[in-house]
């Protein structure tokens, strides 16, 4: 019988898109007959979720305290299950750095990077990177853990560099500088607890230079193309890779993995998101309804993943 569900928002710089997302999950819930409460990431959680003891948790937070293993860590002291990776898979996923490490571990293809860490003298190790823009092209400056290309800047001169690490200081004590492969852009949708399964494969094309925030959440700004228009053999490729991704971070329930594949058919991982936006503009929904899984369906399949932990 369907219970109470509580669903987090967050607290973090992607705090407007964590709200889209709630609110579009708890009308599909109340639309499978769950009552819904919904409740913000913050001192109080703790005891509110005491009081409301909800059936399940749907944690609708992007980014730090919502994807970073917190929450999720919380809610295991509480004894309450919840949808999504549990506390290790969730804060490797969004540490660009340590993710991209396990990557190679498991010989997924992961574009070359350099780490810095704030307080460090970074400035007097720039030279590589400057050798890397004239030799092989432009770089990719990142906070090591944000998500929706917050912070994020695409370096193609060798005066753009520091700014952008200033740039991306602003977010994070520690940054990734990436190689930029250039070529077309994917995204994986992984579902599934026990046996997890790759959605279908999905281009993306954006009006912006970048998938960037404006693009992914502004309505018209990208496309996504279903299936991708490129070799049927590289998006089998693709789906694979992020199959293999999601269970080497050890994720469950649902996952992204953003992917690019250059003009040599090679894929090459990025990231995993391990809560993926849910908003109206967002990969995941468009990929299950490509599967035939209407957004209502999803998250509920997702959902009664997190009910069944809570009777093992």
């Amino acid at each position: 019988m369907p219970g109470m569900i509580a669903v987090l928002t967050g607290c973090s710089s992607e705090h407007e898109i964590s709200l889209k997302t709630a609110a579009l999950v708890s009308a599909a819930l109340q639309e499978n007959g769950y009552a819904v409460t919904e409740l913000e990431i913050g001192p109080m959680v703790a005891g509110e979720l005491l009081t409301l003891r909800p059936d399940a948790v749907f944690i609708a937070s992007h980014g730090r305290f919502g994807e970073d293993g917190t929450i999720q860590g919380l809610l295991e002291i509480l004894g309450i299950p919840y949808v999504g990776s549990a506390t290790l898979a969730s804060a490797l996923a969004l540490h660009k750095g340590l993710s991209k490490s396990l990557f190679r571990q498991n010989g997924l293809p992961t574009p070359p990077a350099w780490q810095f860490s704030f307080g460090e003298r970074w400035t007097s190790k720039l030279q590589p990177l400057y050798d890397h823009l004239l030799t092989r092209g432009a770089l990719i400056v990142k906070p090591t853990q944000q998500g929706s290309t917050i912070g994020l800047s695409i370096v193609r001169e060798g005066e753009e560099l520091s700014p952008s690490i200033k740039k991306a200081f602003v977010y994070d004590d520690s940054i990734l500088i990436e190689q930029k492969i250039e070529g077309t852009e994917l995204a994986v949708g992984v579902l599934g607890d026990v046996e997890p399964y790759a959605l279908p494969c999905i281009e993306i094309v954006s009006k912006n230079e970048i998938y960037d925030y404006e693009a992914k959440y502004t309505p018209g700004m990208s496309e996504h193309i279903i299936p991708p228009r490129i070799d049927p053999q590289i998006s089998e490729k693709a789906m694979c890779m992020a199959l293999q991704a999601h269970l080497a971070l050890g994720c469950r329930d649902i996952s992204r993995s953003d992917i690019i594949a250059d003009h040599d058919g090679c894929c090459w991982l990025l990231e995993v998101n391990t809560l993926p936006g849910m908003t109206e503009t967002s990969l995941v929904p468009d990929a299950a309804k490509a599967a035939g899984i209407s957004y209502s369906q999803l998250i509920d399949k997702l959902i009664t993943m997190a009910l069944a932990r809570r009777k093992r």
